[in-house]
């Protein structure tokens, strides 16, 4: 569902301050559907002029440059420039042969790994990209994300490594294991450089305190059709959840994020059981980041929520604060995803309950994470002399660190 005055009601909740001709084209075109009233406006937009090399920018600082320009081609495209034009088609034209090799990647994976006995449900990259924007090609990703079960942890990583797909961690095993359950994932590279991977067996870090239904996940999954080819999916509700999380994890600060949401929600048009996909996030503690998710995708794609799920957006003033708050910086300039080391005021927001606050900054706070395991190599018996590592570390040698490098470099400026 579309609001028709889409642009109006970003443009006023949002604040004219941030409104420049290059977001607001940057907005509108960045949708799989363009309609008639953004269709009007962009194209009064650029009648009157916008700064190119601005908006490039932009859409390659949100990963949307594919589907802004793809959108701008196909309702403007006499109004963009030649020059812009043939540049963007490059760039159309080499993302679709890259996501095209990844495709293939997957599905390679996909059959060496189900050989084996090892299941996988891809939920980004290709899929994603099939789901949300009908096509392997419009959505912009470098790697390949995948959940596999617990269980399948190692043997999984044995079967990559034997087609290739290796990691540089130089850890001694017990500390690589450290590192699997903080982070929930490993990242693997093809021994060519060609690809990334990322087998997941948690969706956020352990400091996370996500109580998530991967079971429920499991039995849920369907297939999508990707490139031809029947893969295995989350669930809508579950992929929708798992998108809100990611996004809520990085708190936001990618246009693209959104956008994928929209496009899920528009491609399921029939299909989402609403009731379900809160419920489940009220189980799993993720309930604020979904909703949250919902308040994003209403305020800067004009999609319309249903009824009762617009009440529990609009129920909770947590999530109002930080929708927008987040949307004024999602386009005050480029913005760094905050490291999950530190305890930041969204995360302990976005968090529906106490239990889940104090959780959250509690592992934070104690669990030694790969940095503090580097430092030096202890045996499992004593796995818990990096508690006292990590705090030592953080607290105290950290904070001494940084405050002489600042010193230095003001002693160096007063010099000059």
């Amino acid at each position: 569902m579309i609001c028709q005055n889409d642009f109006f009601v970003i443009r006023n909740r949002l604040g004219l301050r941030m409104q420049t001709p290059e977001i607001e084209v940057l907005v509108l075109a960045s949708r799989r559907r363009i309609e008639a009233p953004a269709v009007d406006r962009l194209r009064s937009l650029l009648s009157e002029g916008i700064d190119w090399e601005v908006f490039t920018r932009l859409t390659l600082e949100h990963g949307v440059t594919v589907i802004a320009f793809s959108g701008l081609h196909r309702v403007v495209s006499d109004l963009v420039p030649p020059d812009i034009s043939e540049a963007s088609g490059v760039f159309q034209e080499r993302q679709r042969d890259r996501n095209q090799f990844l495709a293939a990647e997957l599905i390679r994976i996909l059959d060496v790994l189900g050989q084996q006995g090892i299941a996988i449900l891809p939920f980004k990259g290709p899929i994603l990209s099939c789901i949300a924007y009908g096509d392997v090609a419009t959505r912009e990703f470098t790697d390949l994300d995948f959940l596999i079960h617990d269980e399948d942890v190692l043997p999984c990583i044995e079967v990559l490594s034997g087609m290739g797909y290796l990691s540089d961690d130089s850890l001694p095993p017990a500390q690589q294991d450290a590192c699997r359950k903080y982070y929930g994932q490993s990242l693997l590279f093809r021994n060519d450089g060609m690809v990334v991977i990322e087998p997941h067996w948690a969706i956020a870090p352990v400091t996370f305190a996500l109580p998530i239904d991967y079971a429920g996940m499991w039995r849920r999954a369907t297939y999508v059709d990707c490139n031809g080819q029947d893969i295995p999916s989350l669930s809508p509700e579950d992929l929708f959840t798992v998108l809100c999380v990611h996004g809520s994890k990085h708190e936001w600060t990618r246009l693209r994020w959104i956008c994928d949401l929209a496009e899920v929600l528009r491609a399921y048009p029939d299909r989402i059981d609403w009731d379900a996909m809160v419920q489940r996030a009220r189980e799993q503690r993720c309930r604020r980041m979904v909703l949250i998710g919902l308040s994003l995708v209403e305020l800067l794609t004009g999609y319309v929520l249903p009824r009762e799920v617009a009440g529990y957006v609009k129920a909770d003033n947590t999530i109002k604060e930080l929708t927008e708050k987040t949307s004024r910086l999602l386009f005050a300039g480029y913005r760094p995803s905050p490291p999950f080391s530190g305890i930041t005021a969204f995360r302990l927001r976005m968090r529906d309950r106490l239990s889940d606050r104090l959780s959250y900054v509690w592992r934070t706070i104690v669990l030694p994470r790969e940095d503090h395991l580097r430092l030096v190599y202890l045996p499992n018996l004593l796995y818990f002399g990096y508690y006292p590592i990590k705090l030592v570390h953080d607290y105290l040698m950290l904070p001494v660190w940084l405050g002489f490098k600042k010193i230095r470099v003001k002693l160096s400026s007063d010099r000059q």
